[in-house]
């Protein structure tokens, strides 16, 4: 289950994507509905094309961020993972690249 961040209740998580820029920022591309007053949730699964996650480029990296978002503050961070394009797909398909 997720970390408990409200103080009177649980956490309202949100997936936020974001893609590597060459600059060395954050780009985000996607974000999740919130899930609200939950530990556990399961987000809707989305499609994001490989022309807007990495323009081709396997090896860009990507972010995905889990926070607890808030209503009169920035979302607090529970806890995210970055990995390459490459990886990623690797990783779903068994080991094979095919795109």
């Amino acid at each position: 289950g997720l970390a408990k961040k409200d103080w009177f209740g649980k956490s309202d998580p949100v997936l936020t994507v974001f893609k590597s820029m060459p600059g060395g920022e954050w780009l985000q591309v996607y974000k999740s509905e919130v899930h609200h007053n939950t530990l556990s949730c399961d987000f809707t699964p989305f499609d994001i094309s490989l022309q807007t996650l990495c323009a081709g480029d396997l090896d860009r990296n990507m972010r995905f961020d889990v926070s607890d978002w808030e209503m009169a503050s920035l979302p607090e961070p529970i806890g995210h993972y970055e990995v390459s394009v490459r990886k990623l797909v690797d990783d779903f398909n068994g080991g094979s690249t095919a795109v």
